[in-house]
């Protein structure tokens, strides 16, 4: 199969099968559990996912980017990342990799409500500067032709949007998809409102310096081009 679907979880049995089986229709799908103390990584295993389980918890980044090098070794063409608690639509897949197939870099959800704060500032400034509208979206396809020369899906925990930040500003084709999300039962995989609103504001902090720098080193060597 030309596609993997990568899924991070953490503790997430509750969910973790029926999003698995809603997806193996659409390509090979890869659960990578981020050091779960339940049994969210068998549950996958029976559902019919590929598992790797992390020993140590490394974070939502860092399972995502064990995901991504196992797609560029394993020499799958497209990667769809998708979140293990059942909040994004399955039936959207199908269009990621369709816009995929039209020679595009990158995919992006846009979601119908985006929950926090952080997320909607950091979403204003990206569409402002970059036409990028919703980055925290964690429903993200990427055509791995575009990345071979990338080694890390991730370099600072930007909560998903290192990779994505580095191809558009690279020059290279997005498009965006909107889709609906289902509610959450039980606490977010980035905690409490407050503790969340922390990560995001982090994430969101190195990513306006990664756009930023990109745009100030982009307009020196124009700059000196003239």
């Amino acid at each position: 199969n030309s596609s993997i679907i990568v899924i991070p979880a953490l503790n997430e049995v509750g969910t973790i099968e029926q999003v698995v089986s809603s997806l193996l229709r659409y390509g090979d799908v890869l659960v990578v559990d981020d050091g779960s103390h339940d049994s969210t990584a068998e549950v996958a295993t029976l559902a019919g996912a590929m598992v790797v389980v992390n020993k140590n918890n490394l974070g939502y980044d860092g399972a995502l980017n064990v995901g991504f090098q196992f797609a560029k070794l394993n020499k799958y063409e497209k990667m769809i990342s998708f979140d293990a608690d059942g909040q994004l639509p399955n039936c959207a897949v199908p269009n990621f990799i369709n816009a995929l197939d039209q020679n595009t870099a990158l995919v992006l959800g846009i979601r119908n409500c985006i929950p926090r704060s952080s997320e909607k500032l950091f979403a204003k400034f990206c569409n402002k500067i970059l036409g990028l509208q919703d980055p925290f979206c964690g429903m993200k396809a990427y055509n791995l032709a575009f990345c071979q020369r990338i080694e890390s899906f991730d370099e600072y925990k930007s909560l998903g949007t290192y990779l994505c930040l580095r191809l558009i500003l690279a020059g290279y084709s997005f498009k965006a998809i909107n889709i609906t999300v289902s509610d959450r039962n039980g606490v977010p995989r980035m905690g409490r409102r407050i503790q969340a609103e922390l990560k995001l504001l982090r994430a969101l902090t190195f990513g306006a310096l990664l756009i930023a720098k990109s745009l100030i080193f982009r307009k020196l060597k124009t700059h000196k081009g003239l």
